[in-house]
């Protein structure tokens, strides 16, 4: 029986210390990748906001047919957002297919959307 629970834990241990995944499908990026996919991206919920992650660490931004400005930058395996007025925040990027996740730390619900080729916007 000891054997059965020690199999178990070890067990338990090398699914985590795997990539972190979630049970969801989502995926945390590390530094390489978020370096590989966001530049040049839109993160949006396709109807009512969008974020351009433009080279050279600027952030365009509609919101509700209104214009924002902002910097980004990566900052080891998080994602850094500086949004008009707002301080600095920083998230980890959770991936599944073309639906991110920009997650904070502690209890937070997630920013959810898709990640595309920008779109033209009136």
């Amino acid at each position: 029986m000891r054997t059965h629970w020690l199999l178990l834990a070890v067990s338990g241990l090398l699914v985590c210390s795997g990539p972190a995944q979630a049970e969801d499908g989502f995926r945390k990026l590390g530094a390489p990748e978020i370096r590989r996919t966001v530049p040049g991206m839109e993160f949006t919920d396709a109807v009512h906001w969008a974020y351009f992650f433009q080279r050279g660490g600027r952030l365009g931004a509609v919101a509700m047919g209104r214009r924002g400005a902002g910097r980004w930058r990566q900052d080891k395996d998080r994602l850094c957002l500086t949004r008009s007025d707002e301080a600095e925040r920083c998230y980890e990027v959770w991936r599944a297919g073309e639906r991110v996740q920009l997650r904070e730390d502690g209890p937070s619900i997630p920013e959810e959307g898709i990640l595309q080729r920008p779109s033209s916007r009136s």
